[in-house]
C-alpha cells in the first residue's frame, strides 16, 4: 500500500499521452496503472474527484489560480468553517 492515492495528468499534448501510456504499462503494476489519470477534460473529469473550491479556475473550479506555490493550502474552504479544522484534518491526511 503506497501513499498516493491518485494522479491526474493534464493538458498533455497528444504524443505525450501515447508515450506515457507505453511507459507506465512496461514499469507500472496494476495496481499503480488505476491510480493514474490522463484527463481529457479538465473540467468535467476533475470535478467527478474534487471540490470546485479545490479547484483552480483554469481547471474547471471556483478557486483563483495559484500564483505562489508555498505554503501549500490545498484544503477546501468548507474545511475552514470550524476554528481547529485544519488542525483535525491534518491528524488523519497520512492514513
Amino acid at each position: 500500500m503506497g501513499r498516493m492515492a491518485a494522479m491526474y495528468l493534464v493538458n498533455l499534448p497528444s504524443f505525450m499521452k501515447t508515450v506515457v501510456r507505453k511507459l507506465a504499462r512496461k514499469v507500472m503494476t496494476e495496481r499503480q496503472l488505476q491510480k493514474n489519470h490522463i484527463v481529457a477534460d479538465v473540467g468535467e473529469d476533475l470535478a467527478r474527484y474534487f471540490d470546485a473550491d479545490q479547484l483552480e479556475r483554469r481547471y474547471g473550479g471556483a478557486k483563483a489560480n495559484i500564483k505562489r506555490y508555498y505554503p501549500i493550502t490545498h484544503l477546501s474552504s468548507k474545511y475552514n468553517e470550524k476554528k481547529g479544522a485544519h488542525e483535525q484534518l491534518l491528524k488523519t491526511c497520512h492514513r
